[in-house]
């Protein structure tokens, strides 16, 4: 389906499935979720291999597991088309019942240090992020990696972009763009959990399997020391969606380690909800770029 076509027949499909109560907009994903996870042998074989080889699930439980990591991520699917990206910034604030330990990014901001979130593939990052960037009120620049298609481009970067709220692709621009923020003391944030697109990525254990992790959030944190970072998560509760901030203070300087140490962290945020998680992301790829693991 070509450019045109997704335009004049899906874009007003999305426009009207806006106006969807959440609720709706949530079974609907559901059944997306599983019905996607059924047709698309990658998906399946993925989603269960990455199930099985972090020890989340067994092979008794993993076809469950699987099929609940599928219900998760198709309501994040729609969730983020139908309102992270189609509707405002402060609608998506409305739908946020609890601010978990946002008193200590309000105290950043006090401070007027500049803050990382780091956001991963985990629960509706989108949402947060708009949330977020409507009750701080300050510039917000976002990386995110370009989609091939256009039309999802066009769609996914209008969906990101509010007066405040500024999305950047993952090239050498975008990343110059997120330095500067910073040393003018804005906010930005990252996804910090993926595979790194460079040679300059490092090996790291998660959930005791090797992974190449970008340095990326390492380089972001030495270019602006003074920076206050947080895990942020969004979590789905009725009617709604409850935001946390885990405050994290780096304890090191070695990129190697500090990357490990965030890793570490990680792991703990996606066991209290492994279901949540983006299993079907292709997590322990070794790109052809990787330097072998020592491991």
């Amino acid at each position: 389906m070509n450019y045109y076509l997704k335009h004049y027949l899906l874009t007003p499909v999305i426009f009207c499935g806006g106006f969807l109560p959440l609720s709706i907009i949530r079974a609907l994903g559901a059944i997306i979720g599983v019905i996607g996870l059924k047709i698309s042998k990658k998906a399946y074989f993925r989603t269960r291999n990455n199930l099985l080889v972090t020890g989340i699930a067994t092979p008794k439980t993993v076809n469950k597991l699987a099929r609940q990591v599928a219900v998760e991520l198709g309501k994040t699917l729609l969730e983020t088309i139908f309102i992270a990206w189609l509707r405002s910034k402060k609608h998506c604030y409305s739908l946020v019942k609890q601010w978990r330990g946002f008193d200590k990014v309000l105290e950043a901001q006090d401070m007027q240090r500049p803050i990382i979130f780091l956001t991963p593939h985990i629960g509706n990052f989108e949402l947060m992020v708009k949330a977020a960037a409507y009750k701080l009120n300050k510039k917000l620049t976002i990386l995110y990696k370009p989609s091939k298609d256009k039309w999802f481009e066009d769609l996914m970067v209008r969906g990101r972009s509010e007066d405040n709220l500024v999305p950047v692709a993952t090239t050498r621009a975008g990343i110059l763009q997120l330095m500067r923020g910073l040393k003018k003391r804005e906010y930005i944030g990252i996804l910090p959990d993926s595979v790194a697109s460079q040679g300059d990525g490092v090996w790291v254990r998660f959930f005791n399997v090797p992974v190449f992790a970008t340095t990326l959030l390492a380089k972001l944190i030495h270019t602006a020391p003074e920076a206050a970072i947080f895990i942020a998560v969004a979590s789905r509760v009725p009617y709604g969606f409850a935001l946390e901030f885990i405050e994290y203070k780096p304890s090191t300087n070695n990129v190697r380690e500090l990357v490990q140490d965030i890793y570490t962290q990680l792991e703990q945020v996606v066991k209290s909800a492994p279901s949540s998680y983006f299993w079907s992301y292709d997590r322990f790829r070794v790109p052809d770029h990787a330097q072998v693991s020592d491991d």
